[in-house]
């Protein structure tokens, strides 16, 4: 009697959804935004929408009004609302845009020095719209050269090498015929070799990015007198007497007595600012001569991207933790609003946003200087909360995971403390929370089901991953037995799981014993 009844509760089990996490007495807490801090996000969105950087990259959305249209949906504005917080937005003070170069390296440049090599630096500057506008007229013997390669134009800009030295061959007192000293920047000496390596990194202020160009020169470094060093002691330089005066400074070094230079060219690049795209540059430029005729060699590679700054303290500068957090709450907005467009189970949506908000968040990603480890930080921090209130597929998980191991890589401690701490509660939340599962597996994951299977199989790469993550073992360092935690929740749920199917059967076994009796009676 006791087996047939067991046979007929089997029986009922069969067909049923297995039950879920949610359901199971797990407790988890909603991660809410306030309305006051939604708001703000929502101009901070607008803001970054209208001051949007960088040409046209492939995956992202060109226009504005797709943009403006996403972020009113996703924050379910009504058209006056959205009225109102835009021309907030537009009121505020633009930003400070600023071009970030990584001098990486240079191959095959020409040999200077008697003994076969040269002693290469870089000199590199903006050339503001204005320095242009008066050398365009006064000097039409140059080109100019852009990142796609076209041709020098007749009566375009003059490279600032005739370029950062001979420009001072025209004699002018005017300070406002010369470079600013906060453009003018310069790399290490490499001595003697044709293919110097630097990794050296520069920001540069843009004044305006659709006519500024980046210029940048190679120099063979003479140790007796150079540019190098004069353009060394330029930015030390505070009053413009000052400034006139090394300037003058930089075109006497740049000639000996007979007229001749002593630091010798080795060719140079120009870069207009407006076709860098907003994924940034990384890539080989071919050098340059001063003048058509001119003949140089070899090739230099640099990373080039824009962001922007706000006009505030250098000290405060690097403190970018309010647009990580702004970053993690966009992620939140926009998982929250493609969630409500998917159509069927949460755990089926493959995490994918569409090209808008992908946009908007590349956007203010360059615009808050967010770097690609502070991006992935809080792309999982806010998958791992979203999975805290509707089911998600683990792979996805898995793979955001993934991610964060690979942005981490060989870096000790990138983070700031507080980024460290966000990582930290993110991973022992997420730990916690698939422990318990883990403890009800048996309950949550039947044998025989093959979407329960691949959401178990996930789950523990997901365990395995984090367990062997270096960003696991620096954020949480007192969690390094995890396989101890985990063996401690399979006992556990084993023991639990045991305990129920006692008081089941003893359940079960009393309610036949009482029907046996009454069939005796009757």
């Amino acid at each position: 009697m006791l087996r047939f009844h067991l046979n007929q509760m089997d029986e009922a089990q069969k067909g049923k959804p297995p039950p879920s996490e949610y359901d199971s007495g797990i407790e988890v807490t909603p991660y809410k935004i306030g309305r006051k801090e939604w708001e703000e996000l929502y101009i901070a969105v607008l803001y970054t929408i209208k001051h949007k950087l960088g040409a046209n990259s492939s995956g992202y959305s060109v226009y504005a009004e797709d943009l403006y249209e996403y972020a009113q949906e996703a924050f379910c504005m009504s058209d006056d609302d959205h009225k109102r917080f835009l021309s907030i937005a537009q009121d505020e003070k633009p930003p400070i845009l600023v071009l970030n170069v990584t001098v990486v390296e240079a191959q095959g440049l020409e040999a200077k020095d008697p003994n076969g090599f040269s002693d290469p630096y870089c000199m590199l500057g903006i050339q503001p719209a204005n320095t242009l506008e008066r050398r365009n007229s006064s000097d039409e013997e140059l080109g100019s050269g852009s990142i796609k390669g076209s041709p020098r134009r007749q009566g375009g800009l003059k490279k600032l090498g005739a370029s950062l030295k001979r420009r001072d061959r025209i004699r002018s007192n005017s300070i406002s015929d010369t470079l600013p000293a906060k453009f003018i920047r310069t790399t290490s000496v490499k001595p003697q070799t044709l293919n110097p390596v630097w990794n050296e990194q520069f920001r540069l202020d843009i004044e305006d990015i659709r006519t500024d160009r980046l210029h940048l020169d190679i120099w063979d470094h003479d140790d007796e007198s150079s540019v190098f060093d004069a353009a060394r002691k330029l930015n030390e330089v505070s009053s413009l007497k000052g400034l006139g005066r090394y300037f003058k400074q930089i075109a006497q070094s740049a000639r000996t007595s007979t007229g001749e230079n002593i630091d010798d060219f080795l060719g140079c690049v120009n870069i207009r600012l407006e076709d860098i795209p907003s994924s940034g540059l990384d890539r080989w430029f071919c050098l340059e001569g001063r003048t058509e005729r001119s003949s140089v060699q070899g090739q230099i590679r640099l990373k080039i991207s824009l962001s922007t700054r706000e006009d505030k303290d250098v000290a405060k500068e690097d403190d970018n933790w309010k647009e990580v957090v702004e970053h993690q709450e966009l992620f939140w907005v926009f998982i929250q609003y493609e969630l409500k467009q998917h159509f069927g189970p949460s755990y089926e949506w493959a995490g994918d946003l569409p090209q808008p908000a992908l946009t908007i968040l590349h956007q203010h990603a360059i615009q808050g200087d967010i770097t690609e480890l502070q991006q992935t930080l809080c792309r999982w921090i806010m998958y791992s909360k979203q999975l805290m209130e509707v089911p998600l597929d683990y792979a996805l998980l898995y793979q955001l995971l993934d991610d964060l191991s690979r942005s981490w890589g060989d870096l000790e401690n990138p983070l700031s403390r507080d980024e460290e701490a966000a990582l930290a509660e993110s991973f022992n939340i997420f730990l916690d929370f698939c422990l318990k599962i883990i403890q009800k597996h048996r309950d949550l994951f039947p044998p025989g089901n093959d979407f329960t299977q691949h959401k178990l199989t996930h789950l523990l790469k997901c365990l395995s991953t984090l367990h062997g993550q270096k960003a696991f073992r620096w954020c949480c360092p007192f969690r390094h037995d995890l396989h101890v935690e985990i063996t401690s929740s399979l006992k556990k749920g084993t023991l639990d799981w045991f305990n129920a199917q006692v008081a089941n059967a003893e359940a079960l076994l009393k309610k036949v014993n009482l029907q046996s009796c009454k069939n005796t009676i009757v």
